[in-house]
């Protein structure tokens, strides 16, 4: 086993929170083929969620951790999908095989032959936070933008967007610089 020394160690960058993030989607856009993805590579489950959502009018992307790894040149352990589509849309696209989740923070299961497929709405700041009296938040379905989504996510190298029917990526933070210079941002407020 290699020993992990301080060079090869991601560098966490928290100081620059949101700042320099791309708002126009045009100038986010990342061509999906250069950057080593390929719509042949991921599961069915997924290309049919995605394609799904798409046909019924709604926007879809893979998001998180799938959408990392695979630009890591790793296996993801899954993949998740964001839309524009509420839960119950989502329940009314895909019927019996949705399962809607959550209260505070409500998401769709997909099911899509043995897999799922979590699928979460694009999310908004909060109106209004519905808190307990311990401050613990109760509600947060907020529904929101893409633009509003990114920024609600936890470090750059999460907040991108791959629209695999599309073939392009929309990184708004910058998160392929992060990957190739191993740098883990924060995004918002830490």
């Amino acid at each position: 086993m290699a020993k992990k020394t301080k060079k090869n160690l991601p560098r966490l960058d928290h100081q620059n929170a949101l700042s320099g993030c791309i708002l126009d989607r045009d100038l986010a856009r990342r061509d999906a083929k250069q950057l080593g993805l390929h719509k042949g590579d991921l599961p069915n489950s997924i290309k049919e969620v995605i394609g799904t959502l798409t046909q019924a009018g709604f926007e879809a992307y893979i998001v998180g951790g799938g959408v990392r790894d695979s630009l890591l040149r790793l296996k993801p352990k899954d993949f998740d999908a964001v839309t524009n589509a509420t839960p119950s849309q989502i329940k009314e696209v895909f019927g019996k095989r949705c399962r809607i989740i959550g209260r505070r923070f409500q998401l769709c299961h997909v099911y899509s032959g043995r897999d799922m497929i979590e699928v979460a709405t694009f999310r908004a700041p909060p109106k209004k936070e519905v808190t307990s009296a311990a401050g613990m938040i109760l509600r947060d379905n907020n529904w929101g933008t893409i633009e509003q989504d990114f920024a609600r996510r936890d470090f750059s190298i999460n907040a991108m967007y791959y629209q695999p029917g599309k073939g392009i990526v929309l990184d708004f933070c910058n998160a392929i610089d992060d990957i190739e210079n191993k740098t883990l941002r924060l995004l918002g407020d830490p």
